[in-house]
């Protein structure tokens, strides 16, 4: 089956959960067998090497913060359609607004998944969230099939527009365990002696609660900042200001590969306070680690009820500095470098397989 994957950046997969995703899905379902091509996007460096049988295809796009995604899904979707493809995914209800022009060569039957209710992000005017929420129920309309990587998010779309949509989760593999060594020495860090925050800085991510609740916290750890700006290099600068001269708080910036591995092995606990997630690859991850997660009680969150020990998990309400600062404070000191543990969950390979069935039905129903 010819695949082509719409609406992500790139397949880097340090420049965010939907980039991940492709990435992985794209590589697994080559070794299923299919051809897959990988639409990117010109500005966001060198893509990963895939594996054999993907294809990366460099497209043009509009470098705005509110133009870059959907003048570039609207060139490859075309492409997309003209070309013939089996099936075209698209990812994101921002690019899921051009799926009609994939279908304009009526040869492709159409897929969208919906990651995230990104119109609930603050840094969208309100112009743009309206045509997030109108990519939103394009894909409901116009594509054979939905995927949800929430079961919340799947019952949204029943409720909002009565489209039954498929849940598959974002996978997880097994991760790397890299013992401490240089990549912690050069930014000034110990094993289980810093928390670690792993997002872009956007507000939505929660960072500036958590800065705050460290600064007013008597507590030993350093705080692991990593992540860069995503056209939001006001709220970076801001975060910044916030941290002040607290020699506690380190920015890290982007990280990736072994240096990664050794932040997300090492750390003494992981800090998730979103205001707003789909379902994050980075929770998953950290919690497969066997180390303490501290996360705002959000939907999202609550997808992992039932996969992994209650222990392993402390929820405080979004936004609230005061249970975040609490919570850090009941942190054991030193935490304990983090082991591979047991969080019951699909792999990138049975995700693979559940979104071929996907597809193979969509294209069954397009060649009748």
């Amino acid at each position: 089956m010819r695949i082509a994957m719409v609406g992500q950046k790139t397949n880097v997969t340090r420049f965010g959960g939907i980039e991940r995703h492709v990435g992985l899905l794209a590589d697994r379902l080559a070794e299923r067998g299919h051809e897959v091509t990988v639409f990117t996007r010109g500005r966001y460096g060198d893509p990963v090497r895939p594996a054999h049988g993907v294809t990366l295809t460099r497209r043009p796009s509009v470098p705005s913060k509110h133009l870059e995604a959907i003048t570039h899904s609207t060139v490859c979707s075309l492409e997309a359609g003209l070309r013939g493809y089996d099936v075209v995914h698209f990812h994101g209800v921002g690019p899921s607004l051009t799926i009609p022009f994939a279908k304009l060569g009526r040869r492709s039957a159409a897929c969208a998944t919906v990651h995230d209710q990104d119109y609930n992000k603050d840094k969208w005017s309100g112009f743009a969230q309206r045509m997030l929420r109108a990519g939103e129920a394009s894909a409901c309309r116009h594509a054979g099939a939905v995927i949800t990587v929430a079961r919340y998010l799947q019952q949204h779309l029943y409720d909002s527009y009565g489209r039954t949509a498929t849940y598959i989760p974002n996978g997880n593999d097994p991760l790397a365990v890299q013992p401490a060594g240089p990549g912690l020495a050069e930014h000034g860090l110990e094993a289980g002696r810093y928390l670690l925050f792993l997002a872009r800085l956007v507000p939505e991510k929660g960072c500036d609660v958590l800065i705050q609740a460290l600064r007013e916290s008597d507590t030993g750890y350093q705080l692991a900042i990593v992540g860069g700006a995503s056209y939001s290099d006001e709220h970076a600068a801001y975060l910044r200001r916030l941290a002040g001269d607290d020699s506690r708080i380190r920015f890290l910036g982007f990280q990736s590969g072994e240096v990664l591995d050794e932040l997300r092995s090492n750390a003494g606990a992981y800090l998730m306070p979103s205001r707003q997630e789909g379902l994050p690859l980075s929770l998953l991850e950290m919690l497969s680690y066997s180390m303490p997660v501290i996360a705002s009680d959000i939907p999202a969150v609550h997808e992992v009820d039932g996969a992994v020990a209650q222990d392993r998990l402390t929820l405080v309400p979004p936004g609230d500095v005061a249970a975040l600062r609490g919570a850090i404070d009941r942190l054991p000191w030193p935490g304990q470098p983090g082991t591979p543990g047991l969080l019951n969950w699909p792999t990138w390979a049975d995700v693979a397989e559940q979104v071929e069935r996907v597809y193979e039905s969509i294209a069954l129903r397009r060649a009748a």
